[in-house]
């Protein structure tokens, strides 16, 4: 049975009512798992309720082990702000995406370079969601910043992240043509068209 099948998120809620407390993690894995495979799939609706008490559940798994459950805290709220954006849900989705930033940036301090990837795709969706709110200053800011991380990826997995930096370079460039540095949004979109011909 597939760990993030209905089936299995169903009986590892069994479990943990039987037992409370002693299959949260597996349930809150399981549970993401599923969130996250029903978001693929189109199904965002659906998506959502199992992404929040996903979410909830790693919140307070978290709180009683700190750091225990970081990363996994951060992909559930990852995936949930990509539920929400899906759903037209922007605001909502704003202080989910800052707070896996966040996450993710505490992270990769802790152990610098395994987080790095996860941490300029936090920021980029961050990015994503701050431009389509309008707020443009904040969104070059962070999108700058994942420009910056993937760069680094870049040097170290050429193959592997010049995608990603056509993609953050595109997106950039977007930015700065809704704040009308014409010039800088040409540049950024030559560099992205270079990368993206490269990959």
């Amino acid at each position: 049975m597939p760990r993030s099948s209905p089936a299995c998120s169903s009986l590892w809620s069994e479990l943990e009512q039987a037992e409370p407390g002693r299959h949260r993690a597996d349930l809150a894995g399981s549970l993401a798992g599923l969130g996250a495979t029903l978001h693929r799939l189109g199904r965002d609706r659906d998506a959502l309720p199992v992404g929040e008490e996903a979410g909830e559940l790693y919140r307070a798994l978290e709180q009683t082990e700190p750091g225990r459950h970081r990363a996994n805290l951060a992909d559930a709220l990852a995936g949930l702000g990509a539920t929400l954006s899906s759903l037209g849900r922007d605001r909502d989705a704003l202080p989910v995406r800052e707070e896996a930033v966040e996450l993710y940036r505490a992270l990769e301090q802790a152990e610098p370079g395994r987080y790095r990837a996860d941490l300029a795709d936090a920021l980029a969706d961050l990015g994503a969601t701050l431009g389509r709110l309008g707020h443009y200053d904040a969104a070059l800011t962070v999108t700058r910043e994942a420009t910056g991380l993937y760069r680094a990826l870049v040097e170290l997995d050429p193959a592997g992240y010049r995608g990603g930096l056509a993609r953050i370079l595109a997106a950039l460039s977007g930015i700065l043509l809704d704040l009308g540095r014409l010039d800088e949004a040409q540049d950024a979109r030559n560099e992205a068209d270079l990368h993206g011909h490269a990959s």
